[in-house]
């Protein structure tokens, strides 16, 4: 859709309503068009509001996009297993605490494509400031305290825990912009991502030819 096709609404949103609009418009605009070509007021207008309205919630473009990014990231957050590092039981861990982090990469992705795409897109924009940071670094955190838990157990390769989750999350992302995160590539996707974790199996003994 392009700009001419967007109507200005003369009536704007119920108050309660206001910042939810302006949030949903912009965040559509910045997944589309990205941060610097979506100027304030097309973000007023596909809300329906007037651009002063707009700036009563929101004193500047960039505390705009920080609060739809901490609010995506609060939103990943609450789909991931942050709290499992995570010692379950003998067949709990890590395989199944893996999937957890894998199914709700997935759902969330699933559930909301274009808050995922500007997440992944804004991840180090220079215009985030130190909460929105903090919200990102927080949930790469939790998964390097597991990727580190899974190595000291043995059952994760060797490595720096930060660039594992870095490869992981890089082919994650590599299968939504392919649009291939479907239900008949779930499975599959899981297996190859956990193997580029897993210590690879040991080689079978061969027989010595005589």
């Amino acid at each position: 859709m392009n700009d001419c096709s967007f109507i200005a609404s003369s009536t704007e949103a119920p108050t309660s309503d206001k910042r939810r609009a302006i949030l949903d418009a912009a965040l559509t605009l910045f997944a589309d068009r990205g941060y610097a070509n979506t100027p304030v007021p097309l973000v007023a207008e596909r809300a329906g509001v007037a651009t002063g309205t707009l700036y009563r919630y929101f004193d500047s473009k960039e505390s705009l996009v920080n609060s739809i990014f901490r609010e995506g990231k609060l939103a990943m957050a609450a789909a991931l297993p942050i709290a499992s590092d995570g010692r379950g039981g003998p067949s709990d861990w890590p395989r199944a605490v893996f999937d957890r982090w894998w199914s709700g990469l997935w759902d969330f992705a699933s559930a909301d494509p274009v808050l995922f795409r500007f997440l992944e897109t804004h991840h180090h924009a220079p215009y985030l400031n130190a909460a929105s940071s903090a919200g990102a670094r927080a949930i790469d955190a939790a998964a390097e305290v597991f990727v580190a838990a899974a190595q000291q157990a043995g059952v994760f390769r060797p490595g720096d825990p930060a660039a594992l989750v870095a490869l992981v999350f890089g082919a994650f992302v590599g299968l939504v912009r392919g649009g291939l995160n479907v239900e008949a590539n779930r499975s599959t996707s899981e297996d190859a991502a956990w193997s580029l974790l897993a210590v690879p199996p040991s080689s079978p003994t061969r027989k010595a030819i005589h």
